[in-house]
């Protein structure tokens, strides 16, 4: 029978919803009444993507979106003897669950089997989820963007997605063939800034992975291979009331059970933390956090809690790690940094004093090493087959997709009125927005948002040809009173914090109607007059539920306010909506996403205590380059945490960076990423007080050379020479250390290097014998600048190479960006590289002559 095992649960936990909000109230009326049509086992497969789905599902989708992933679900039990076999614990979370991550949820998995039934029909489960992916190749590639991440059918739809994106279009595609899958995550690389996803399959009882969208004819390999050995946590998330057997378990992210997957990837040992109050005694229920330094801050990647003895333990890499402990509710926290390859244990103790400011602290913090743990290679014939299969993926894909456009899009643009309102609206959006908006959901935002355009025009000078006169400027009875002239700063005050209808990273649905039709005209007269007044009526009427919601999961906001349910992010999304329906310019701070609203000539903060009322003087050198989320961060106290400024959109005037700051404890942190994955860090704890001033001078950790290389064995790969014979990997690199460039002629980057070496000349023809320069045809030797420097190191080797395979392979084996040209590899001994970088890098040919005079030769 279908869910025998686990259907008492299941009901158990139905009836403890609905006493939660009432069966008779929404959101669980409208479902409670819908589920009384549906047979048993429908039934039951929907009360079970009901209670294990952040509450946000319940307000944000109808049951008709969600019954298509049960439906789907039961279909599959019902059709394939595979699934049918599954133990149920496998066929809820990794089959019928409709949620693979924080995606938006679109109904897909029927779709996706009519698409896919024909092409893994007589295949085992490994070869239909390597078909799978193949499909999903010829669907959709890699694009970067914004974190919001889209739903499995629109990845589908525009044809591309970043890792997040495509991992869910992959899980999604293979849940809907009955292969169950899940994705998996590194939160943050350890030696390079940035993350990664990408998906697991069960199959032979037993978990495989592979790239999503990124097919090879076997499992268990994917370009993130050897990547994967150097995380310090690779892990999964799950939606379930049962435990996860067999898996280890880190702790909850709110609906989210934190699975460990790191021992599949990467060379892992077990440390323990204890955390003990001031007298030694054991502290029960603390947070402990584990923390990695990426993108200039720490984050964190698992989480967990004190058992009694006021210990936690974690499988993790090796390498560094930032341990913080802090307890609800007391003041303060403790912190130390762990190198688990040589300890497994730390205790921290927790005073409940005050963070205390600290002068500048030099931290190392190490990367682990490039240890393989999944040895599994394609044949060559494999390699040649996943080849010509790949370069049809592409071409089937490009074919398709290359110039789609959003059809909804196009709708919008066209319609009948409002052209500049309707262009302004787009121009306001991101990119991505421009994939997944929906008409009817614009079309709201412009019909009620219009109402207002005059007020705002009428606050400007020469709008649509005509001059509004001082008095008519000024007049404070309007609503969108601003204080402000000149048709820039109005007409784009009302475009981006009224009409615009995006407010942070929510789903854009219509809310203006409903909340205008929600609230009584005396209510929206309070608010006008007191805009903070908005903020009062949601914290009464708003309950946020941590524990059964994921903060990056948001309810939409007018589910939010009739549902009364809502996320801590949720509601701030809601004030903002609520205030820009009023008429009312809002956002949230894109330093701080501190809620703000505008009042005559600037935005002010709701919260009194939020409100900026000191201000920092950033110094730098005048040579220093600063990127923000690269180089360095910093971030305001917050309760126990330190929490990140956005401070990309801030600009330097010269070797100045002015910032008005809440009054707080703040750190700054700056790092050196060394080439060996390893970082060089700087930090500092200050407090600055209301109406304070502080100056500070950002300063950078040198590294020695010997601190910034690393030997990795590189794989074998072949180029030919003039003769068209072929060179292997062994062949060019044995006998010392040698250079290796891949050049790409006529192209700055490139040029940047061989200008480089005409420079240093002199230097360059001590080791010119150790160079080889790889081209795609000989033709480019005729390129001025290449000819140029061939003839000034005649001793050079020349080879030819493709570019379409070993740039990726000898990229990525390296850790630097395939992506960009010159490739440039440095090995000393056969086949063992020490050092290696891509694209334009200034002082690369320092770099190189520091490398061949100073490092002894193996």
């Amino acid at each position: 029978m279908f869910l025998q095992n686990s259907q008492r649960k299941i009901e158990e936990e139905f009836l403890k919803l609905t006493e939660k909000f009432g069966a008779d109230r929404e959101p669980l009326k409208t479902i409670c009444e819908k589920l009384d049509g549906c047979g048993r086992d429908l039934g039951l497969a929907m009360k079970y993507l009901y209670v294990t789905a952040p509450y946000s599902d319940l307000v944000n989708y109808t049951f008709e979106e969600i019954q298509d992933f049960a439906s789907h679900g039961l279909f599959l039990y019902n059709t394939l003897d595979r699934v049918k076999e599954l133990p149920e614990e496998m066929f809820l979370n990794y089959i019928l669950d409709h949620r693979v991550n924080e995606e938006e949820v679109l109904p897909c998995r029927s779709f996706f089997w009519n698409e896919l039934k024909d092409r893994i029909e007589g295949k085992n489960a490994k070869d239909a989820a390597i078909e799978v992916n193949y499909w999903c190749a010829e669907e959709a590639t890699y694009h970067s963007g914004d974190d919001r991440t889209l739903p499995a059918l629109t990845v589908y739809r525009r044809g591309y997605g970043r890792c997040g994106e495509e991992s869910v279009f992959l899980v999604n595609a293979l849940r809907s063939v009955g292969i169950p899958a899940r994705q998996v995550y590194v939160p943050r690389w350890s030696h390079c800034d940035d993350n990664h996803a990408w998906v697991e399959l069960w199959c032979d009882g037993k978990w495989y992975f592979t790239g999503a969208c990124e097919p090879l004819m076997i499992l268990n390999k994917g370009w993130f291979t050897n990547a994967s050995s150097r995380a310090m946590m690779v892990h999964s998330r799950l939606f379930d009331l049962f435990p996860a057997e067999g898996e280890d378990v880190i702790g909850k992210e709110g609906a989210a059970v934190m699975l460990n997957q790191t021992t599949r990837y990467a060379r892992v040992k077990t440390v323990s933390v204890k955390v003990t109050d001031k007298e030694g005694a054991a502290v029960k229920g603390a947070q402990v956090q584990f923390l990695v330094l990426n993108m200039g801050e720490y984050f964190p990647i698992a989480k967990a809690e004190t058992d009694e003895k006021g210990t936690v333990s974690l499988v993790t890499g090796l390498g560094s790690v930032r341990v913080l402990a802090f307890l609800p509710g007391m003041e303060g926290f403790a912190q130390a940094d762990l190198d688990t390859r040589a300890q497994d244990e730390i205790s921290l103790i927790l005073t409940g004093e005050t963070v205390e400011a600290e002068d500048w602290r030099a931290v190392d913090v190490i990367a682990p090493v490039d240890t393989p743990v999944n040895p599994d290679m394609p044949t060559q014939e494999q390699k040649a087959e996943g080849t010509r299969r790949l370069n049809e993926a592409n071409k089937i894909r490009k074919e398709k997709k290359e110039n789609w456009v959003n059809p909804e899009l196009t709708a919008f643009l066209a319609g009948g009125d409002e052209k500049e309102l309707r262009q302004a609206i787009v121009d306001v959006l991101s990119e991505k927005d421009h994939t997944d908006c929906v008409c009817r959901v614009l079309e709201e935002h412009l019909e009620y948002g219009k109402i207002y355009a005059k007020e705002y025009r009428d606050l400007v000078w020469d709008v649509n040809g005509t001059a509004c006169g001082e008095k008519n400027c000024k007049t404070e009875k309007s609503v969108a009173y601003t204080g402000v002239s000149g048709a820039e700063n109005g007409y784009n005050l009302y475009i981006n914090y009224v009409l615009n209808p995006r407010v942070e990273d929510e789903l854009l649905r219509p809310y203006r109607k409903g909340i205008l039709s929600f609230f009584t005209e005396e209510q929206k007269a309070a608010f006008r007059t007191n805009p903070a007044e908005i903020w009062n009526y949601i914290q009464v009427h708003i309950t946020a539920y941590p524990d059964n919601e994921r903060e990056t999961v948001m309810e939409t906001p007018y589910e939010c306010l009739v549902s009364g349910i809502g996320t801590e992010r949720s509601k701030k999304v809601l004030f903002v909506a609520i205030a820009r329906t009023l008429g009312i310019p809002a956002r949230l701070n894109p330093d701080n996403k501190v809620m703000e609203y505008w009042v005559k000539d600037q935005f002010v903060s709701v919260l009194k205590q939020q409100k900026g009322g000191a201000v920092l003087t950033l110094k730098k050198e005048a040579d220093a380059v600063w990127n923000y989320y690269q180089n360095w961060t910093m971030g305001r106290l917050v309760g126990n945490e330190f929490v990140s400024l956005n401070l990309t959109g801030r600009s330097w005037k010269g070797d100045t960076l002015e910032l008005a700051l809440i009054p707080g404890i703040y750190r700054i942190i700056t790092t050196n990423r060394l080439p060996n994955g390893n970082q060089f860090a700087w930090e500092k704890t200050f407090t600055i007080k209301e109406g304070g001033q502080r100056e500070e001078t950002l300063r950078l950790r040198e590294a020695q050379l010997g601190d910034m290389l690393e030997r990795i064995s590189l794989p074998e790969f072949e180029v030919k020479d003039s003769a068209g014979n072929t060179v292997t990997c062994a062949e060019l690199t044995k006998g010392g250390k040698k250079i290796l460039m891949w050049l790409e002629e006529s192209r700055e980057p490139t040029e940047h290097i061989l200008n480089e070496m005409l420079e240093h000349a002199e230097k360059f023809h001590e080791f010119e014998n150790s160079i080889s320069f790889m081209i795609r045809t000989p033709e480019a030797k005729q390129d001025p600048l290449l000819a140029k420097v061939l003839k000034m190191f005649p001793n050079v080797s020349i080879y030819y190479d493709s570019f379409e395979e070993n740039i990726e392979l000898l990229g990525r084996r390296m850790y630097v960006d395939p992506d960009k040209l010159p490739l440039i590899l440095v090995t000393n001994g056969e086949s063992v590289g020490i050092y290696a970088t891509s694209g334009y890098n200034v002082g690369t040919g320092d770099m190189l002559i520091r490398i061949m005079e100073e490092v002894p030769e193996v």
